[in-house]
């Protein structure tokens, strides 16, 4: 199952905008070694999956601009640029105080929709396909916010009225269900990321 097209019966697609909070650029700013202000994630601190947050730099931003940017847990943060375009992040639990730089997007997603599912989801043959479809561009590769946000994202039977009704309370268990569609297919992840990062870089 590497295309959307072949979601189990009973799911449905929908976009990645519709099932988000919100899409955000990251901030510009130069990072340091210095300890100025909040950590500053960027594409190269996600390797394999982990921050290592010790080794995060710092940068330096008012006190008025520094809401805007901050990480919190269930945030997904996304490279929309470079030769690791599509790369995805989940930020779980504690971190340090810390904003995300300017080749990343951020996403935020409504509470009800479980937040393994979507990390899944951002990691699967059916993201990795429509990452090759939609990148824009034929010098270095580039997803923006608008073009992630159409890209198709899917949802389970129980979980269809998500986006139209935030309030609704989905159980875990339901989710947690949902997630084993993608979940077998996570081991696929490292030869569809890099045959589509090729692909990108070749201008295919």
């Amino acid at each position: 199952m590497s295309e959307i097209e072949e979601l189990p019966k009973g799911w449905m697609k929908t976009t990645v905008k519709d099932v988000s909070l919100s899409i955000q650029y990251g901030y510009t700013e130069s990072s340091t070694i210095e300890n100025i202000g909040p950590k500053f994630l960027r594409i190269t601190d996600i390797q394999e999956n982990k921050v290592c947050w010790q080794n995060v730099p710092y940068c330096k931003i008012s006190e008025a601009e520094i809401e805007r940017y901050l990480l919190h847990d269930g945030d997904l943060v996304f490279a929309r640029t470079g030769a690791t375009v599509g790369k995805s992040f989940l930020i779980k639990g504690v971190i340090p105080k810390a904003i995300f730089a300017s080749y990343l997007l951020r996403l935020r997603f409504p509470e009800q929709i479980f937040d393994k599912f979507i990390s899944y989801y951002f990691q699967s043959p059916f993201y990795w396909n429509e990452i090759l479809k939609k990148q824009v561009g034929t010098g270095q590769p580039n997803v923006n916010g608008t073009v992630l946000g159409i890209l198709q994202f899917p949802l389970p039977p129980s979980q269809n009225n998500t986006a139209s009704s935030p309030k609704q309370k989905n159980s875990s268990a339901a989710w947690i269900k949902a997630s084993r569609v993608l979940r077998p297919r996570r081991h696929n992840l490292k030869p569809i990321a890099r045959r589509c990062s090729n692909g990108l870089l070749k201008g295919s």
